[in-house]
């Protein structure tokens, strides 16, 4: 009996002090006097715990190290790509959260933080990918069954990580990291076959299939720059300067090339230089292939560049 009066009068005096009313020690109905530095205490517990509560996840300095360690167990302990389903990921996940919680590694204001990043991601669906869409000037993300999906409904692309969390960064996918996966439209010289909403018709600058949908904000390597060219391609493969030579210029355009194939290897198809140069096929008895740099004239042995108006030279 005597702990619950004492309880009440605890509680009582919680509420006098958060409503700033002026309480004095014998003003508790047959209580006894509160100590000083009891009232003190319970003071600095109303003051603190109502901003210890609202606190959310990121306003601690140290979140942002707990969510990521927490983030690294969940994918050395759940096994994303090994996982049997989707659903089996999110509880090992929320496991695992419960586990840094208990242990107070992980506030717990940061629990859903965690589990989001699991639940928004492709683990335990085989095929899926993280799309990313973008709307106006908001790039957003979502999992979706493949990357084709990807492109004809959203005119997205799949980006190459896991949870959304972490794929479209910058506003939209990295072409070196991401493989685009060619949805054929009209095989022909205009490519102007419809893609349904999103996607446009481009050439696929991979010879098959010539025609290809492609995201809009990504650009075709056949659209790039000659000789920056660093469009995007389908199928893995990497955008390359490249060229013709006759007798005396090089004639110069941008095409997808098997990024395992070094140029000069052979011609039977065009493969990778260095950055700054182009793979050109010379035209000329013996037939070869090999890396001219594009830029300035120098001096001996130089080609003159019919679309930069620059030069083409050996490289040494």
């Amino acid at each position: 009996m005597r702990r619950r009066k004492h309880a009440y009068r605890v509680s009582a005096l919680a509420h006098l002090v958060a409503a700033d009313v002026a309480l004095q020690p014998d003003e508790l109905a047959g209580g006894k006097p509160v100590p000083p530095f009891a009232a003190l205490l319970l003071v600095s517990f109303i003051a603190v715990a109502p901003a210890v509560l609202r606190a959310d996840c990121g306003d601690d300095p140290g979140d942002g190290a707990a969510v990521a360690a927490a983030r690294a167990e969940v994918d050395a302990e759940c096994a994303c790509a090994g996982a049997p389903t989707h659903d089996v990921f999110v509880h090992c996940a929320r496991e695992v959260v419960a586990r840094r919680v208990g242990s107070r590694s992980l506030r717990r204001a940061c629990r859903a933080a965690v589990v989001r990043c699991a639940a928004r991601s492709t683990c335990g669906k085989p095929g899926a990918v993280a799309c990313c869409r973008t709307d106006g000037a908001k790039t957003r993300c979502q999992v979706e069954k493949d990357a084709a999906t990807c492109q004809r409904r959203h005119g997205g692309c799949a980006d190459a990580p896991a949870s959304c969390c972490d794929a479209c960064v910058g506003g939209g996918c990295s072409t070196t990291t991401t493989t685009l996966v060619g949805v054929p439209c009209e095989s022909s010289l205009t490519c102007a076959g419809d893609c349904g909403p999103g996607p446009r018709c481009a050439v696929s600058g991979t010879g098959s299939p010539t025609c290809a949908c492609f995201p809009l904000n990504v650009t075709p390597c056949s659209e790039d720059g000659y000789p920056t060219c660093a469009g995007a391609c389908l199928g893995g493969r990497t955008c390359q300067a490249v060229g013709n030579l006759g007798k005396e210029a090089v004639f110069g355009s941008c095409a997808c090339v098997d990024p395992e194939v070094q140029c000069g290897t052979s011609c039977e198809s065009l493969g990778t230089c260095a950055a700054g140069e182009a793979c050109v096929r010379n035209v000329i008895a013996p037939i070869h292939c090999e890396c001219l740099a594009i830029g300035p004239c120098v001096v001996g042995g130089c080609f003159r560049d019919v679309v930069t108006r620059g030069c083409a030279c050996p490289v040494p």
